[in-house]
């Protein structure tokens, strides 16, 4: 019973001491820190907010490469456009070639491909069977 009044004791003493802990500490301590603080909070800022525009970014470029890879895939030369956030984009289909812009705060890209032609390619993988074929009768097999 004695060692629990004893602790007990000294746990009143440290509380009634209360702010004497801290006193011993100089008050620069916490200017100093309320500045590194202050520093770090806005450097997360910083790079929150670039990752955020640096996300934008990237999915408008994505969205236009979606659009252009639908626009060279259709028929019709109906050009298209579309929005996301802060960026504008449109694609036009020229003769043989399709076109994409996409504009956004401090940026332009732009994007320029062929129309998808299957038969061509189908024509060209025949050519190339042909050729294959034609070297296997050569061997005799």
């Amino acid at each position: 019973m004695d060692r629990n009044r004893n602790q007990t004791g000294s746990c009143l003493k440290l509380l009634q001491r209360g702010g004497n802990l801290l006193r011993g500490s100089p008050a620069s301590f916490t200017v100093e820190a309320s500045y590194v603080m202050t520093i770090v909070l806005l450097s997360l800022a910083f790079l929150i907010r670039t990752a955020y525009k640096e996300c934008r970014e990237v999915t408008g470029v994505m969205r236009l490469h979606h659009m252009v890879e639908f626009v060279r895939c259709r028929e019709d030369e109906t050009p298209g456009e579309f929005s996301f956030q802060t960026v504008r984009g449109s694609v036009l289909k020229k003769g043989d070639k399709v076109y994409g812009t996409a504009v956004g705060e401090n940026w332009q890209k732009e994007i320029e491909s062929g129309i998808f032609e299957p038969e061509s390619r189908m024509r060209m993988l025949t050519v190339f069977d042909n050729l294959a074929e034609g070297d296997k009768r050569d061997d005799g097999t």
